[in-house]
């Protein structure tokens, strides 16, 4: 069995007094720590078998709590035989990850121990997994149907046929809403699966439906803002702000004008516009909404900025994340999590200051990014990288 993920590398920045951790991945696949550097092990994946892939036995091989580093990270990876098999972490609410792994497995894991509460064996490949109150949803990739499982114990509670594609799911109180068959925008019962209502927007921009504060939000093709009630579909308001925009929400509402080099504030009750940062057409610029924050990166130098896009005041300037760039930028509470171009880079950034406060090498391992209430979490195949906000 090739075990996940076999090393795993975690350095503060030499020379800022600051502790050296090296957090190292032995043949058994564990990881544990130490004061001298790793030896690089070959790439675990290079010839992964992908066919018919059974479940994961979700045989925990390590979790470690690295207290040298704010906010405290914690690591957790499993053992698996090829990428298919592997724990995939699709949502998390509190202490619980839901994973997926093999041909349609679906896990709920305690991340306070890395073992799993509950299995189900539902046959098809998941893509999603979603978290709503009492109930844990999941969509199949062949036969696009929507099941609705009880959270405490994982079984099946109701089914939803759904003929057409279902895009941009997401959980809004008591309802699901998506997209379907990338025309109409439906909402159906968390627990029941019932249809509660249905409508048609003008048209629809795929990857654009989000929800802030019981309002519903997606921009049709002509890059029109279309606002909908979340309890019965109504529409509050539209608005036309710009072609070739893109609508973000997180702390606010947002939407990033790229043809007129702007970033706009929109209140989500009238769709108004409260606020207008304008930026150089050539400036290399990424909205953090949930700070609310631009950063601008300047590779002459290695520069960050930080900016206020409600006030355009620059907050401050750092050369500490240098090169090779920039791939993602995350606030997590207090600090920002840089993760560089390659991915096998995630630097800790105060983000009142622009200080570099640690550093973490993760080398041949590429993270996606999942945020919950509690935490900000990176996973891979097989593994968890969790940081507290």
């Amino acid at each position: 069995m090739r075990i996940g993920w076999l090393a795993f590398t975690f350095a503060l920045l030499a020379g800022c007094g600051q502790p050296e951790v090296y957090l190292c991945g032995r043949d058994s696949g564990q990881v544990t720590a130490q004061e001298k550097a790793c030896t690089a092990p070959a790439d675990p994946h290079e010839n992964d078998n992908v066919e018919g892939a059974p479940a994961s036995s979700v045989t925990l091989l390590s979790r470690l709590t690295v207290n040298a580093l704010q906010p405290t990270p914690t690591w957790l990876n499993w053992a698996f035989s090829d990428q298919t098999d592997a724990l995939i972490l699709r949502a998390s609410e509190g202490q619980t990850g839901y994973f997926i792994s093999g041909n349609g497995f679906l896990y709920a894991v305690d991340l306070s121990t890395g073992k799993a509460l509950w299995s189900h064996a539902g046959g098809d490949p998941i893509t999603q997994v979603l978290v709503a109150n009492d109930r844990i949803l999941t969509i199949s990739a062949f036969d696009h149907r929507i099941r609705s499982h009880d959270r405490a114990s994982g079984a099946l509670v109701s089914v939803h046929e759904q003929p057409d594609t279902a895009t941009d799911l997401l959980v809004a109180g008591d309802l699901l809403v998506f997209i379907d068959n990338y025309q109409d925008l439906v909402a159906l019962d968390t627990r029941t699966l019932v249809e509660r209502w249905r409508i048609t927007p003008p048209s629809y921009e795929l990857y654009t439906l989000q929800l802030y504060q019981n309002t519903l939000l997606l921009t049709d093709r002509h890059y029109v803002v279309h606002a909908y009630e979340v309890a019965n579909g109504a529409q509050r308001w539209q608005q036309q702000l710009g072609d070739s925009g893109e609508l973000t929400v997180g702390a606010g509402v947002f939407y990033q004008d790229r043809l007129g080099s702007q970033i706009l504030t929109l209140d989500v009750k009238t769709g108004s516009t409260l606020a207008t940062y304008h930026y150089d057409e050539n400036a290399n610029i990424t909205l953090e909404p949930y700070g609310p924050m631009v950063f601008n990166y300047r590779e002459t130098g290695g520069k960050l900025e930080a900016i206020d896009p409600l006030t355009g005041n620059v907050r401050w300037t750092s050369t500490a994340l240098g090169h090779p760039g920039i791939n993602a930028l995350q606030i997590n509470g207090t600090r920002l999590l840089a993760i560089d171009f390659d991915n096998s880079l995630l630097r800790i950034v105060d983000n009142q200051t622009g200080e570099l406060t640690g550093t973490l090498h993760i080398p041949r391992m590429t993270f996606s990014v999942s945020r919950s209430e509690q935490n900000t979490l990176l996973y891979g195949w097989g593994t968890v990288l969790m940081l507290a906000r």
